[in-house]
């Protein structure tokens, strides 16, 4: 059996002409699971799964009657499972240094930081309320140091 869900998927179908997403993959496996007849594979199209908390597996997600459930990538899909958060407000705080600032939510706390989808070096020793990154010496991409940080296409941080 197939279960099918994409990061557009909104139906309960969970089929390839009807995707789900991915934590309604999960509910539609949850209510199968209880009395399994065969394997369940659970295929993620290609896309960036936008994840607001973690993905939790448990008891109720493996499987019974000797049947197992598999997640995995549909056949040449790459899903992206993120948990990125947009990071916004920048403002340059030291124009001789280079260095600009975001505020950030109270609790934040992440080891990755990204411009326009690629992994950048992240500054530490930072204040709690703020995100300072600075843009010397070649530690970002050209394309961010030639807009400026506040004018880069995207920003986030990872977990």
């Amino acid at each position: 059996m197939q279960v099918v869900a994409a990061p557009w998927g909104r139906s309960a179908v969970c089929s390839w002409a009807e995707p789900c997403s991915l934590a309604g993959a999960q509910e539609a496996v949850r209510r199968i699971d209880g009395n399994m007849h065969a394997d369940i594979d659970v295929l993620l199209e290609g896309g960036t799964y936008d994840l607001t908390g973690p993905l939790s597996f448990g008891p109720q997600d493996s499987g019974t009657n000797g049947y197992t459930v598999t997640y995995g990538a549909a056949p040449g899909a790459h899903p992206v499972l993120s948990g990125a958060v947009a990071v916004t407000g920048w403002h340059e705080v030291d124009e001789t240094s280079d260095i600009w600032a975001a505020p950030v939510a109270p609790g934040f706390d992440t080891t990755q930081l990204y411009v326009d989808g690629r992994q950048v070096p992240r500054s530490s020793g930072l204040p709690s309320a703020t995100y300072s990154q600075s843009t010397k010496a070649g530690a970002v991409p050209a394309r961010w140091c030639a807009a400026r940080a506040a004018r880069a296409t995207s920003v986030s941080v990872g977990p």
